[in-house]
C-alpha cells in the first residue's frame, strides 16, 4: 500500500534581505543625492523692462537724475553708470553705487564743473536679471 506523502507550503514570503550599515547610508545618501538633481526648479532667466523717461537736471555742483519706474513687478532696484566724454570721445563706464538705488531719483555730487557726463541706467530684478541700458537723452 502506498501513502501519499502531503507536504505543506510555506507562505511565499520574501526572505529578510540584510544590508550592511555603511552600504544603507550610501544608499541612502545617493537617494537624497538623486531627489537633489531631480528636483524640478525653474528660474526666471527673462529680464525686466528698462525704466522710462530717464531725464538729467544739472546744476553747478550736481546733477540729479529721474526716471519713472520699471513696469515689471519683480525689480529689485537700478544701476546707474556714467561716462565722461573728452573731445568727443567716451570713457569708460564707471558704476556709481554698488547696491542697487531703489528709488527712482539720484544725485551725483561728484561731477567736475563743466564736465560732459552721459548716464545710463538698467533695471536689475530679485533674480539679477538685468534689463536694457537706457541712456540720458
Amino acid at each position: 500500500m502506498l501513502m501519499a506523502g502531503c507536504a505543506r507550503i510555506a507562505d511565499p514570503k520574501p526572505p529578510e534581505r540584510r544590508v550592511p550599515e555603511a552600504a544603507r547610508d550610501l544608499e541612502t545618501r545617493r537617494t537624497e543625492e538623486e531627489i537633489v538633481l531631480t528636483k524640478n526648479e525653474t528660474r526666471d532667466v527673462f529680464p525686466p523692462a528698462p525704466p522710462g523717461n530717464f531725464t538729467i537736471v544739472a546744476e553747478a555742483e550736481k546733477i540729479t537724475l529721474f526716471w519713472t519706474p520699471s513696469p515689471s513687478n519683480n525689480v529689485s532696484g537700478y544701476r546707474i553708470f556714467r561716462k565722461i566724454r573728452t573731445e568727443n570721445r567716451e570713457g569708460s563706464r564707471q558704476l556709481l553705487r554698488e547696491e542697487l538705488i531703489t528709488g527712482i531719483s539720484y544725485r551725483d555730487e561728484s561731477i567736475e564743473p563743466g564736465g560732459d557726463y552721459i548716464y545710463e541706467i538698467q533695471a536689475v530684478d530679485r533674480h539679477g536679471n538685468a534689463s536694457e541700458i537706457v541712456i540720458t537723452p
